[in-house]
């Protein structure tokens, strides 16, 4: 079975989520639970642009981490020497590769930043260093040049060539010819970074795999700068499920290992957010509630999370038989239609009534009811 490496960029590029500003307390509690899912390379920051991911770097190196540690950086002597005082062992140069992009920057033209970048290279492979370069707005540069500037990298020494969809401008279609010519290009591996702007991030991400990418950068939750990038959760379950392609992402410990980063980190996880969302893993229908597994994508204890059942408009007398049950109460046919009619009218008075609730509430009718 074929391999694909996550590279989680949640501390550099998940820290850029608007309204989140992590402590480097926070930051090195984060590193180490995502580190305990399994991902192979998390990028804990930008020396450059925040010096205290320095101290973090080292932190996390002399703690002992299993991934491999990467800091960000632009093509430049200065920022690997940054790197090197982090005791990263990988650097990330990015360099901005469109017209539309370089010119946003204030750079003239890509060529100006792909020499930088060449130069950049020489000096980090002299220091020893893992290279990857990110190819920004990879998607919509002239092929013509990504071809030439990515055999210029793979000679200079790099490592892994990492093609952005900064914008989410592509769909799944167009990103797999993309990877599929650029690898016939060079033979280092190549890597996809999807944002989310259009809603397209995981589907541009597995594109990419099918097209030849060894490495999907993530973020926990779909964390990162505007809309977000890939989701971890999403990238690891949907390669496995749909493409038969495994990681090194420990599964079972997905989900609660998720809702800890969200407590610690002070993030929300979106309800309607896929695999790992509240509504995700809830059932309110009785024709879902009675069989659960005919209407989930996956288990959620597959993942570490339970299943929720909400009662209410949906509700009907053999769902309320099976809540009976639970309780350890054999209802009669009537009780439970009674019942099930009074948990309609409460749900058309707007009221979504939990299981807890609901237990609580079938007690407490059935006393009155049996007297």
């Amino acid at each position: 079975m074929r391999e694909v490496k996550i590279f989680d960029t949640t501390l550099r590029d998940g820290a850029q989520t608007p309204g989140i500003a992590w402590t480097p307390k926070q930051k090195f509690e984060i590193g180490h639970l995502i580190d305990s899912l399994g991902v192979d390379t998390i990028e804990f920051g930008f020396p450059r642009a925040n010096p205290a991911d320095i101290e973090l770097g080292k932190r996390l190196v002399s703690s002992g981490i299993k991934a491999e540690l990467c800091a960000l950086a632009m093509p430049s002597k200065k920022d690997v020497d940054l790197v090197l005082q982090s005791g990263a062992k990988r650097i990330n140069f990015f360099v901005s590769c469109s017209k539309i992009q370089s010119s946003a920057m204030g750079q003239a033209t890509p060529l100006r930043g792909a020499k930088a970048t060449i130069d950049a290279v020489k000096y980090a492979r002299e220091k020893g260093l893992n290279i990857e370069v990110t190819m920004m707005d990879a998607v919509r540069a002239e092929k013509g040049f990504l071809k030439i500037f990515a055999r210029h990298l793979e000679k200079v020494g790099a490592q892994m060539l990492t093609l952005s969809d900064t914008v989410g401008t592509l769909d799944a279609f167009k990103t797999r010819q993309l990877f599929r010519e650029i690898s016939k290009a060079v033979k280092i591996p190549l890597s996809a970074h999807a944002h989310n702007d259009r809603g397209q991030a995981t589907a541009i991400s597995l594109a990419a795999v099918r097209g030849g990418a060894r490495q999907v950068h993530v973020a926990v939750a779909g964390l990162g700068d505007k809309a977000g990038n890939a989701a971890l959760d999403e990238i690891v379950l949907n390669l496995r499920d749909q493409l038969g392609i495994k990681t090194n992402v420990r599964m079972g410990a997905l989900g609660k290992t998720t809702e800890k980063l969200a407590r610690i980190g002070k993030f929300t996880i979106a309800p309607n957010k896929a695999f790992i969302g509240i509504r995700a893993r809830s059932h309110s229908s009785a024709l879902h509630i009675r069989a659960p597994q005919g209407f989930e994508a996956i288990s959620p204890e597959s993942i570490g999370l339970k299943r929720e059942t909400l009662y209410g408009q949906g509700t009907d007398a053999t769902v309320v038989g099976m809540l009976g049950n639970k309780l350890h109460e054999n209802l009669t046919p009537a009780e439970a239609k009674t019942l099930a009619a009074r948990l309609k009218r409460i749900g058309n008075r707007g009221i979504v009534v939990n299981e807890t609730q609901a237990k609580g509430f079938l007690k407490n009718r059935l006393k009155r009811m049996r007297r």
